[in-house]
């Protein structure tokens, strides 16, 4: 079935599976299944329209409307629902069911959710167990962490996105298990590195792109297990320390500039999937029969999912943890 999208007009196309799978997962209420009709939006306005309701790093200081205590929220002042802090929230201060109304089937349901939406109160940040992290939202079991969304068990980070298992970093996307990194992309098990990307198990390295096990190297690309290294050439141990003396008397900005340059030499692997059958999508791990996944790890007969972890029989997921299925 080929569509038009009524948002941006773009063509995109239906599929029987995917008509299959709104079948699966269309509820049944009192024995009558109520079919899920197939989407007028094409799948990137979908995500659009996901990501409204997520706000990461848009934070404002304003007062909990239950204990009048100075918090930190995602949510101004002008919000027409009531905003809590956590411990309000999430305490037996108030009773959610006090909002609760009849359902009028002369009205639409999203009229009335939208409504309700209006009047029950929320909670300032989304937030598990942490300490001296008031400027996150979307952080769990971590410490002494400031600006960093979508992140869980890291300390002592600033300005790390999605990043799990690390201290010490700052200016990081989507780093795992890693210490002391400065300006890295999608490292794993790295320590006092600083603008990497796509990089696993470097240690003491400086502007590399896909580089496995690597230590004490210099701008190089696509190297495994390599030692004094500068731009993929060896050199001796004394040597490079002077190499790197004189590297390091140039202005970041020339030296970022003069590493994607050289980068661009070096062939690249054409997608970021490993253990991965049957799938389309870029930076995948484990997944199996999921098309048109982003970042997505453990992923089984899947669509259109961004940022999410242990998925089966999903379609139109936007940062989405453990165990989901049929949603």
């Amino acid at each position: 079935m080929n569509k038009v999208c009524k948002q941006c007009g773009s063509g995109f196309e239906v599929t029987d599976a995917d008509l299959k799978f709104y079948e699966k997962v269309s509820p049944v209420i009192n024995g009558k299944k109520f079919n899920i009709p197939p989407p007028n939006l094409c799948p990137d306005c979908r995500n659009q329209r996901r990501l409204v309701f997520r706000n990461e790093r848009k934070l404002y200081k304003r007062k909990c409307d239950l204990c009048k205590r100075s918090i930190i929220a995602v949510f101004d002042e002008n919000v027409p629902f009531p905003v809590y802090c956590g411990d309000c929230f999430w305490s037996d201060k108030w009773d959610p069911l006090e909002y609760g109304r009849e359902y009028d089937f002369s009205k639409t349901f999203f009229e009335q959710f939208n409504r309700l939406l209006k009047v029950v109160p929320k909670v300032n940040l989304l937030q598990l167990n942490n300490e001296n992290c008031e400027f996150n939202n979307l952080v769990g079991l971590s410490k002494n962490t400031y600006m960093s969304p979508g992140s869980y068990c890291v300390e002592d980070c600033y300005y790390c996105r999605k990043s799990q298992y690390s201290r010490d970093c700052i200016d990081c996307d989507f780093i795992d298990h890693c210490e002391l990194l400065i300006s890295c992309i999608n490292c794993n098990k790295c320590y006092g590195c600083q603008h990497m990307i796509n990089c696993n198990n470097c240690r003491d390295c400086m502007y590399m792109a896909d580089c496995i096990g690597c230590e004490d190297c210099f701008m190089c690309s696509g190297l495994s297990r390599k030692k004094y290294c500068i731009k993929n050439k060896q050199f001796p141990k004394e040597e490079y320390g002077k190499e790197i003396v004189k590297k390091m008397q140039k202005k970041p900005e020339e030296l970022i500039a003069e590493f994607l340059d050289f980068s661009k030499t070096i062939p690249k692997k054409a997608l970021n999937k490993i253990s991965c059958d049957n799938c389309t999508g870029d930076y995948i791990q484990n997944c199996k029969n999921s098309f048109e996944c982003y970042d997505g790890f453990d992923l089984e007969d899947c669509k259109y999912l961004v940022e999410s972890v242990e998925a089966k029989d999903c379609m139109d997921m936007s940062m989405h943890d453990k165990e989901n299925q049929l949603c």
